[in-house]
């Protein structure tokens, strides 16, 4: 059974800027005679109701481009960071405890930035610090773990703090530039970045084998994927917007005959270049009521896509209404095909 130690300090929440929270993440060369990693508790509590996805790993790919530990495409050019997802911000709401990954001493905290993710401006029109909301521990040898875009008000470590594996430290936001609400996490010693799934630098191409530093990863992250969806659903809404997804809308379980519009809506993780999608709606009688085909021309790390209709002039008939995507991709001159079904009751 897996146990949440909570964990708060005494007095008020200490606010201390992490240096070097505001630059991007990236990996350098490994050093030499670097200690040995410490072994890692996974630091989101991935239990209900909490969909963890991993949506961003560790970049093994030198130079311009990008390739994930799996030799995939989900990852950020030159960046040492993971990103667990959650589907939106009405899971944020349900404090996901973010767990410390190892036992260590914190060495600086920040906090006070609201959840609003990378379109965040302050009075000035500057964005968010890239880290967000965060909190840096320190580990024998000198390894040092952070985490970052935790929800505003959330972190109950301040600096000088003796933390035990699995404390819970704060909980996941969307604070920082982060994609899509979670938890950004990092793992580093001087110059070299680890990535946690494989133990090795981040500096290391991904055909380097080697052994997870997770003394247990959850069920719902050990899968990996080389194309990420997200989330999907359905709205009656024409238009549904990527903010107001994130922030939990337009996720109908049933429509009436009478809702004005039919839309189907995915959220897709690590657009690229040249992929090619189907979206389709089939009613009841098996007819097409709305499908679009595109071939994308940008990358983005999260795209929303959708296809629907409006209500017919003597309205829906009533019945299962089935929606389908399917994206092709081209990784490493292979082409990755994904195929997801979903339905609706329209009554």
């Amino acid at each position: 059974m897996f146990v949440v130690r909570h964990r708060r300090s005494e007095g008020r929440l200490s606010v201390i800027g992490l240096i070097g929270l505001t630059m991007m993440f990236s990996g350098t060369n490994a050093v030499a005679e670097t200690p040995p990693a410490p072994e890692l508790m996974f630091p989101l509590h991935c239990a209900e109701p909490a969909n963890c996805i991993p949506l961003v790993y560790a970049d093994h790919k030198p130079g311009p481009g990008v390739q994930d530990y799996n030799c995939g495409l989900n990852a950020r050019e030159q960046s040492g960071v993971t990103h667990i997802a959650l589907r939106s911000l009405a899971e944020v709401d349900q404090s996901i405890p973010v767990l410390a990954a190892a036992p260590g001493k914190v060495r600086g905290t920040r906090d006070g930035i609201r959840d609003e993710g990378p379109e965040l401006r302050d009075a000035s029109g500057k964005p968010p610090p890239f880290c967000g909301n965060a909190v840096e521990i320190t580990h024998k040898g000198g390894w040092v773990s952070r985490y970052c875009h935790m929800r505003e008000g959330s972190v109950l470590v301040k600096a000088g703090d003796d933390i035990q594996a699995g404390d819970v430290i704060g909980y996941a936001g969307w604070s920082g530039k982060a994609p899509l609400p979670g938890l950004g996490f990092r793992l580093k010693h001087e110059n070299t970045i680890l990535d946690p799934f494989t133990g090795t630098p981040s500096t290391e191409s991904c055909a380097t084998k080697g052994k997870p530093l997770w003394s247990k990863v959850p069920a719902k992250v050990k899968n990996y994927e080389d194309i990420i969806i997200v989330d999907a659903g359905f709205s009656a809404t024409p238009q549904p917007l990527l903010p107001d997804i994130i922030r939990g809308y337009h996720r109908q379980t049933s429509l009436p005959v009478t809702a004005p519009s039919l839309v189907f809506w995915v959220l897709v993780g690590n657009v690229v270049p040249g992929e090619l999608r189907t979206l389709q709606i089939v009613g009841p009688n098996d007819r097409i009521i709305a499908e679009q085909k595109h071939q994308e021309r940008d990358a983005a790390p999260v795209m929303l896509l959708h296809t629907g209709a409006a209500r017919p002039e003597k309205g829906w008939i009533p019945g299962v209404y089935s929606a389908s995507v399917v994206i092709s991709r081209e990784i490493n001159g292979q082409v990755i095909d994904i195929n997801k079904f979903f339905e609706i009751q329209v009554e």
